[in-house]
């Protein structure tokens, strides 16, 4: 959550303001549908705090904005992304129970034993530091425990460090109650630097970022809708995955981001159950969510062991201590790839070379034949 050991970019910056608005959003549909909760007027105080024209002032101030018109295109994005991410996290709840089965009748069996998220520090973009972490997760976790020693759940990848994290409980109709951990880590694609900053009063700059996002989506393979069935056992990740974890950060942010939101998720339950919260033999259902303003990746577990070992393989993937910068880490996959394609085709190794000889125009051709004769045939 935190980095102030470091400058942030404006990519950065603007995606904390997504994540808070995509918080209030969700605080807000639980407020008016008065759904039970635990956490009290903790986060009503917070958000008194928060005063946009700080955050614009300081926003303008760290980018070195002087110019009126340029400080009216930092307020106009910003009031974008928050009321994006504001509707987004209303609309968000509203689905997700529609989708668990609950029905808003069904809501004063619904009760929100845990909910997690930060709007001091980073998220306010340094205008409200006079609440430190050390207060905030310890007010936090009062909704479950009084609790002074959490120092390790404060690490990489612990639920502390947490975007979004909901414990809820639930009954259906002449059903069980049902208890899950609703996991959510947030990125934004749109903006990196402050010349991506454009006037977003012009019709034209809107037509472009329409025409921008459309061609993004366009590009998606079919995999990127891909869907896994939480009852089918015998799926897995591997923890092989952390190797190429590093190298597409910046390219594929929903599937980090779920990875991401997995390894808060695990941490979490094994944070529950270490301090009897949980019964032996209960059932917990996880909802792991990677959220970007373009799409969303997720996953839907039970805490079977199966299913608890791909949370501990995104645990593993997140945490991991080898740090790569971008450039090798890319090439050392890429090598990966020369590898099995090498061993995967006829020919592998010049079939491999021929697809990275692109010409300087970009434009490039060439032909491979492959022949497959060894097909088992299978008798059903």
């Amino acid at each position: 959550m935190s980095n102030t050991s470091q400058q942030i970019k404006l990519g950065e910056k603007l995606g904390f303001l997504f994540e808070v608005g995509f918080n209030i959003g969700l605080l807000t549909y639980i407020k008016q549908n008065e759904i039970k909760h635990n956490y009290g007027d903790l986060y009503s105080k917070d958000l008194k705090e928060l005063k946009f024209s700080r955050i614009i002032d300081k926003l303008a101030i760290e980018e070195k904005v002087v110019s009126d018109s340029n400080r009216k295109i930092i307020k106009d994005w910003v009031l974008f992304f928050l009321q994006k991410a504001f509707l987004s996290g209303l609309n968000f709840l509203q689905e997700y129970f529609t989708a668990v089965g609950l029905k808003k009748e069904d809501y004063k069996k619904l009760n929100i034993l845990y909910y997690q998220c930060v709007f001091h520090g980073d998220n306010s973009l340094g205008t409200y530091t006079t609440k430190g972490d050390t207060e905030a997760y310890k007010n936090v976790l009062q909704q479950l425990i009084t609790i002074d020693n959490f120092e390790q759940y404060k690490k990489t990848g612990e639920f502390l460090k947490a975007d979004t994290l909901i414990f809820l409980q639930y009954q259906k109709r002449k059903s069980q109650k049902i208890k899950t951990i609703l996991s959510i880590d947030y990125s934004i694609f749109a903006i990196r630097e402050i010349q991506d900053l454009d006037n977003l009063r012009s019709v034209e700059v809107l037509k472009r970022i329409l025409l921008k996002e459309i061609a993004y989506l366009r590009k998606k393979s079919a995999f990127a809708n891909l869907g896994l069935d939480s009852k089918t056992p015998k799926i897995n990740l591997s923890n092989h995955l952390k190797y190429h974890y590093k190298a597409f950060v910046t390219k594929d942010k929903e599937s980090m981001k779920m990875i991401q939101a997995g390894s808060y998720a695990y941490s979490f339950y094994n944070f529950l159950r270490s301090k009897n919260l949980l019964e032996d033999d209960e059932s917990i259902n996880f909802n792991i969510i990677g959220y970007s303003d373009r799409g969303i990746s997720s996953l839907t577990l039970t805490n079977q062991e199966e299913h608890l070992n791909i949370l501990k393989t995104c645990h593993n993937i997140y945490t991991d201590k080898i740090q790569k910068e971008l450039p090798t880490a890319r090439k050392d996959i890429l090598k990966v790839i020369q590898r099995q394609a090498a061993k995967s085709f006829i020919d592998g190794r010049n079939f491999f070379n021929k697809l990275m000889d692109v010409s300087s125009n970009g434009i490039h051709s060439f032909t491979h034949e492959e022949i497959i004769d060894n097909f088992v045939r299978i008798q059903v």
